[in-house]
């Protein structure tokens, strides 16, 4: 059965090549990607390790082998933006999935899946700011020992019926806080399947269908940020989570686009929804600042604050950095008019939510 093919992993995204470039492995077990002009572009670094082939394995993954089949060198240990069945980030190699820049370039694009010491986050960075924001995490279920493998693998579920089962599995360095999140069931054999960090920054797993039953060869099985959350999800994993989601400046309420904030309060949203321009003149912003109530950032529930301070003192603060575009607050949880400060620059979207004000 010949399937269609889908890209999932590339040696050199940032680095393209030209018609004339060649792949080469070399006497000594070097593995070299060369442009036309003969620049070295790529290379596995396994020079004088006793290499003596390269292989394709069934299961996608590329290795460089010894005389006695040892892996030497395997582009599981190096994923893109593509986990395949019993591929892993690990600790020491690969811990993060970098989303391609568009449907047509393989360039390193705005959202990143990394995987940290307690949990596993996801972060988005605005081409206006080049600090990455984190939009979601998913963490431990049970316990915090330090993270040692975020796998993705396939398995069967019901022998009877030969169902499978795509799921989630982090590991830890202490199997007692090792947790294992199912995404979702198939009735068909989901063996070629992969989890992906998309363009618009949503974790999916595909799988192939063979039946072609579904209006397409290669289904979604699951997409994080549609749907149910993912088993033990403290907040958050809605549409209104996704950075892009409304603009630069809207508003998103129930996975709508709802609202723009203006001096009058909360317009309706359209398009053409986009922050004021801000004037910076010998270091500070000459603007004035207006109060919209019941909106978070999508970074607010992961991201720390500075404070207390009053409001009076975040303006002042927020001022006097030209790429401020606004700052967050939370009335609620502290008192005597003050408020942990989070500056903001560009992109600006927010979500509303009833008990907390900015």
């Amino acid at each position: 059965m010949s399937y269609p093919y889908k890209w999932v992993w590339a040696a050199n995204r940032n680095d393209p090549v030209r018609d004339g470039a060649a792949i080469i492995l070399k006497e000594d077990g070097n593995l070299v990607l060369l442009d036309f002009d003969d620049r070295l572009v790529w290379q596995t670094n396994t020079a004088n390790k006793g290499v003596v082939g390269i292989k394709m394995l069934e299961n996608g993954n590329m290795v460089l082998y010894d005389s006695k089949n040892r892996f030497i060198w395997q582009s599981f240990d190096y994923p893109s933006d593509t986990l395949l069945p019993g591929q892993a980030l690990k600790v020491g190699l690969t811990t993060k999935l970098v989303s391609r820049a568009s449907t047509t370039s393989y360039l390193e694009g705005n959202y990143t899946l990394e995987m940290r010491p307690n949990n596993v986050s996801l972060y988005y960075k605005s081409p206006k700011n080049p600090t990455p924001l984190p939009y979601y995490r998913i963490d431990q279920i049970y316990g915090s020992t330090p993270s040692k493998e975020f796998s993705y693998y396939v398995g069967i579920t019901n022998f009877a019926s030969n169902f499978k089962f795509q799921a989630l599995q982090y590991v830890t360095t202490d199997w007692m806080s090792s947790s294992n999140q199912q995404l979702a069931e198939t009735w068909y054999d989901s063996t070629y399947s992969f989890l992906r960090l998309d363009i618009d920054g949503k974790l999916r797993a595909y799988s192939y269908d063979p039946l072609n039953r579904v209006g397409g060869i290669w289904k979604v099985e699951f997409t994080l940020f549609e749907g149910e959350p993912l088993p033990g999800d403290q907040l958050g994993a809605t549409e209104c989570q996704m950075p892009e989601k409304c603009g630069d400046f809207g508003v998103c309420y129930k996975n709508q686009c709802v609202a723009c904030p203006s001096p009058r309060g909360l317009l309706g949203w359209t398009e053409k929804c986009v922050q004021p321009k801000l004037v910076c003149g010998d270091g500070e912003i000459n603007a004035k600042y207006y109060k919209v109530v019941g909106v978070v950032h999508y970074s607010s529930m992961y991201t720390e604050g500075e404070g207390p301070m009053k409001p009076r003192a975040c303006k002042t603060k927020c001022s006097k950095d030209c790429k401020c575009a606004g700052f967050f607050y939370d009335e609620e949880k502290l008192s005597s008019q003050e408020a942990e400060y989070k500056s903001q620059h560009s992109p600006f979207p927010v979500r509303k939510r009833i008990d907390d004000a900015v």
